[in-house]
């Protein structure tokens, strides 16, 4: 591929990532502010619903937003080998999907110990 080829797919998937984000982060929030207010309101049945719901809505996010950042890696890999005047404008290294995907899903994991630790608080 030529270099305008990459730096136009690299502007195509950098755009693509931030809807994938702010999908995360509304989700993660939305899911803390229900923990939160209702989470010892809830029965077994209802938290096991909205952990399932919430883990397959996490898990696809997550899944989107590392092959995004890892294509953007690959992307940047290739522009760095054509000696890219753009190339250090770019902040993706071959760690970048491990990192954000590893931040992510903590913040998955920590979510779900506040749901538990919500429903075991005495108010």
């Amino acid at each position: 591929m030529s270099e305008s080829e990459l730096l136009q797919l690299y502007a195509e998937m950098n755009s693509s990532i931030a809807p994938s984000i702010a999908l995360y982060i509304t989700v993660l929030f939305g899911y803390f502010v229900v923990a939160h207010i209702v989470g010892r309101k809830l029965t077994t049945v209802e938290i096991v619903s909205a952990n399932t719901v919430y883990t397959l809505v996490m898990g696809l996010g997550l899944t989107q937003l590392h092959r995004d950042i890892t294509v953007l890696s690959v992307i940047s890999n290739e522009l760095a080998a054509l000696e890219s005047k753009f190339v250090g404008q770019m902040v993706f290294s071959e760690w970048t999907p491990l990192v954000v995907t590893l931040i992510y899903f903590f913040a998955f994991i920590i979510s779900l110990l506040f749901m538990h630790h919500s429903r075991r608080r005495d108010t």
